[in-house]
């Protein structure tokens, strides 16, 4: 009970800010962000120092002494002098993702996408071909208003450009519909649990 009755306490606390400024909200802000940064600290203390370092040692894993001393050099940024240390693990790490990363996005990003726009069947659905018609439109439309080293002077390019614009609007619009409307529902179960207090 005493814990329901917190939460109610911080949800109309946070919500308070609707009419102004006040000494509730700003508590309210002050303890999630610390508890979360609390939060966060506790669980990256836990996966990336017990389970990755303190455990594999304690079982004789010398491997991790490496990936160990790379994540110290990341400390040298408290101290001006030897802030140029981060820099190390810094590029091993952008290295290391860059080169995991890379291929596979081409693969699954690009190259399947593309394949599945593309590809026809004969015995694919009406609607299934429209769309990928659509799909293709879009794709080359959007890419043409995009290419600012063309001159755009002639009307067929302003028409493409214009469909272009369309096609990012209605992407944005459909987006931010999507954000709107996963709030809502959030906003939803927050004044469920308000009037389940009354």
């Amino acid at each position: 009970m005493l814990i329901n009755l917190i939460v109610l306490f911080l949800i109309l606390s946070i919500y308070s800010f609707l009419y102004k400024d006040n000494v509730f909200f700003k508590f309210t802000e002050r303890f999630v962000v610390g508890i979360s940064a609390a939060y966060g600290f506790i669980k990256l203390f836990q996966r990336g120092f017990i389970d990755k370092l303190y455990i594999p040692l304690s079982h004789g894993n010398l491997a991790v002494i490496f990936p160990a001393l790379l994540g110290l050099l990341f400390f040298g940024t408290l101290n001006k002098k030897t802030a140029f240390l981060a820099k190390f693990p810094l590029a091993f790490l952008l290295g290391i993702g860059a080169g995991l990363e890379i291929g596979p996005r081409i693969e699954t990003d690009i190259v399947k996408q593309i394949y599945t726009t593309i590809i026809y069947s004969p015995h694919s659905p009406w609607f299934t071909i429209f769309n990928n018609i659509i799909i293709i439109i879009a794709l080359f439309a959007t890419m043409y208003y995009f290419l600012f080293v063309l001159r755009k002077n002639r009307p067929i390019d302003r028409i493409i450009s214009k469909t272009g614009i369309f096609f990012l609007m209605v992407g944005f619009g459909a987006s931010f519909g999507y954000t709107i409307m996963a709030r809502i529902s959030l906003l939803i179960e927050v004044i469920k649990t308000v009037i389940h207090f009354f």
